[in-house]
């Protein structure tokens, strides 16, 4: 069962409808089971188990790949299948496909799709991006190892049009970016950043652009998902988060202009039970957070402008707070868009 709240002004839930918000977390009637979930800044790109790719929301820019500009109100199935994983922008999609082709839709205004057919409006179809064979989203395999790719190559300089290789960094196994910066994975669980530092969110230094890699002082880091400007991983069954606090996205209880890096986990508390300790991911918006823990529960903190919290109101969330579903629904996974948010329950 799938449970969606959040911004619905371009029908990005998938509800039927188009809605200011959803503060509370609703029903969405599908029969499709689906695996995997990302929400732009106000589309949703779904996959099923088959490989089926699905869509929803705004679509100004042909960033749902329908070959029209169509919002859609509903998760419809596209003529795409094939598809292992999904990636969206504020307003374009990234689909990498079994044989590893990578293909685009959406805006082109800064090259994001790996075209040279530089457009605001885009591709309304997805498309083969150039020069990219045998690629996971923005890994490649070489070997044994694993070097990043990506659109500015960890330097300052113009726009790229074409993906290259950045060598600062090996075994790379997972990528995340925010509004300005970008943080690396690799398979030693190590952190990487390069990009705005404005926030603290690469460095606790004054440098306020860091142009190469540079390892982030927490280790054992197993997972990390960026907003615009904090970043959360997940490390030792905790939530770590730093960077732009001005909407609690830090999770700490207290607003600011920017947190450091700290060794000292998240406290997820519900009310009336004991600490949960061992949560099993952590996830971010554009400025807000979720996590779910080994019960099955919930937790939202920070920006609540959209109900993308999902506790019934608009008040931003200082700290982790248990998200309500029907009859107290235990959820087996949790997806998330910028201001939108997703569920899904075992059965």
């Amino acid at each position: 069962m799938l449970y969606a709240w959040g911004a619905n002004n371009y029908g990005q839930l998938g509800l039927g409808y188009i809605s200011e918000q959803e503060e509370i977390p609703k029903h969405v009637n599908i029969e499709h089971e689906f695996v995997k979930i990302i929400g732009g800044g106000g589309h949703t790109l779904a996959l099923d188990s088959d490989g089926n790719l699905f869509v929803c929301g705004w679509n100004r820019f042909g960033q749902l790949g329908i070959e029209s500009d169509e919002n859609l109100t509903r998760f419809t199935r596209t003529d795409v299948s094939g598809v292992v994983d999904v990636a969206a922008g504020w307003d374009f999609s990234l689909l990498l496909l079994q044989d590893g082709t990578v293909l685009s839709a959406g805006s082109n205004k800064f090259f994001q799709l790996g075209s040279d057919e530089l457009s605001k409006v885009g591709s309304s179809q997805f498309k083969k991006v150039p020069d990219w064979i045998s690629l996971q989203l923005g890994v490649r395999s070489k070997g044994t190892t694993r070097k990043v790719l990506e659109g500015c190559e960890g330097l300052i300089t113009s726009p790229y049009s074409r993906f290259k290789q950045c060598d600062q960094v090996e075994t790379c196994t997972r990528i995340s970016c925010g509004q300005f910066f970008t943080v690396l994975g690799t398979s030693e669980n190590k952190l990487f950043g390069f990009g705005s530092n404005k926030f603290n969110e690469i460095s606790s230094t004054l440098e306020k652009i860091i142009p190469v890699p540079t390892e982030i002082k927490l280790s054992g880091s197993e997972t990390v998902s960026c907003g615009w400007t904090h970043v959360v991983c997940l490390r030792q069954d905790r939530c770590h988060a730093w960077g732009r606090n001005n909407y609690f996205q830090c999770g700490r209880g207290h607003s600011s202009g920017s947190e450091n890096i700290c060794d000292e986990g998240l406290h997820l508390v519900a009310q009336d039970e004991s600490p949960s300790l061992k949560v099993r991911k952590v996830i971010s918006g554009s400025e807000h957070c979720l996590a779910l823990d080994g019960e099955g529960r919930v937790y939202s903190w920070g920006w609540n402008e959209h109900g993308n919290c999902g506790t019934g109101d608009t008040e931003n969330v200082s700290s982790p707070t248990k998200i309500q579903f029907d009859n107290d629904k235990s959820i087996c996974d949790i997806f998330v868009g910028s201001a939108h948010c997703f569920a899904l329950t075992s059965h």
